[in-house]
């Protein structure tokens, strides 16, 4: 199956690190396929936190960054 995958662009970025040179790519797959690629992150595990939080629908299941999967577990257990 392939999935699809939308690289966000500039224009839709909230954080203005984000526009600045630098960072990592962080690839975000939810449960349906769907693939959303961000680059430029600075703080990869405090980007993924927050997009965690904000609640995303459909549910986010891995999380690569710079192509390298991270476990989430730390997600779940941070209170």
């Amino acid at each position: 199956m392939a999935y699809k995958a939308l690289k966000v662009k500039d224009k839709y970025r909230t954080n203005p690190l984000s526009l600045e040179p630098g960072g990592k790519d962080v690839t975000v797959i939810y449960d349906d396929g769907f693939q959303k690629i961000y680059t430029k992150v600075k703080y990869p595990k405090a980007f993924i936190k927050k997009i965690h939080q904000d609640g995303e629908t459909p549910k986010i299941v891995a999380v690569l960054v710079d192509g390298k999967s991270w476990q989430l577990d730390w997600l779940f257990n941070d209170k």
